[in-house]
């Protein structure tokens, strides 16, 4: 519930409480004393009414519709992430890593000296093409992330404004960005070392997005399990 949702309901049940129980106990202390009681009680008992209907016939009902919507969002989420997850376990194999500390941009950098972008990228094997070259693997996992993002904001009304702007992020994100311009091209960088602020950028926008399913989505997926 909203805070001034609540606040107002911590009003209406004070002045039921005092006018009720305390106020109509004495006698009328200046005039029409009564007839402004009456009203604020009558008000009070509406705006709980008004209260108790909305969450009953438009609350819960809209959960409801949350809850089944964010089970398929979440699947969506996960999938971007995965794309994610995928080309930074392909630079941590380049480097002889099982795991690398991305945070550290740095660390990062370093680690980008040994990918070539016009090398070719072994974490995929598509359909029409077998396997690409980094720079046009990352690009289609920018046009992938992009077409994902888009269907998810035709449904942006149960979207909360947070996840909107971290979803913007992501689509919008410098290395996508660069990817979409070199499509289709080679470029003379012998690695993506030039590129780590843009990497840097990519994986905090899909660390922010993790922490957001794991503070908000998961709430109402494990809910829909015992459903």
């Amino acid at each position: 519930m909203r805070t001034e949702l609540k606040n107002l309901l911590y009003i209406a049940i004070l002045s039921i409480l005092f006018i009720e129980f305390i106020g109509f106990s004495y006698n009328e202390l200046l005039p029409k004393l009564n007839v402004i009681a009456n009203i604020i009680l009558k008000l009070s008992y509406s705006y709980i009414s008004a209260l108790i209907f909305y969450y009953l016939v438009v609350h819960f009902k809209r959960q409801d519709e949350k809850r089944k919507f964010y089970v398929i969002l979440n699947n969506k989420l996960t999938s971007i992430i995965l794309e994610h997850n995928s080309v930074y376990s392909q630079i941590s194999k380049l480097n002889n890593e099982e795991q690398i500390n991305f945070s550290d941009k740095e660390n990062l950098k370093n680690n980008l000296k040994n990918v070539n972008p016009n090398s070719i990228y072994n974490g995929k094997l598509y359909i029409n093409t077998g396997k690409v070259s980094w720079l046009k693997h990352l690009y289609i996992v920018a046009e992938t992330t992009r077409t994902e993002i888009e269907r998810i904001f035709l449904q942006s009304f149960l979207l909360e404004v947070e996840l909107i702007n971290i979803l913007d992020k992501i689509n919008n994100n410098t290395l996508f960005q660069q990817m979409r311009l070199f499509n289709q091209t080679t470029i003379g960088n012998e690695n993506f070392e030039d590129f780590y602020e843009s990497f840097y950028i990519y994986s905090q926008n899909i660390d922010n997005l993790q922490k957001y399913i794991d503070k908000e989505i998961k709430k109402y997926t494990t809910a829909s399990k015992f459903n």
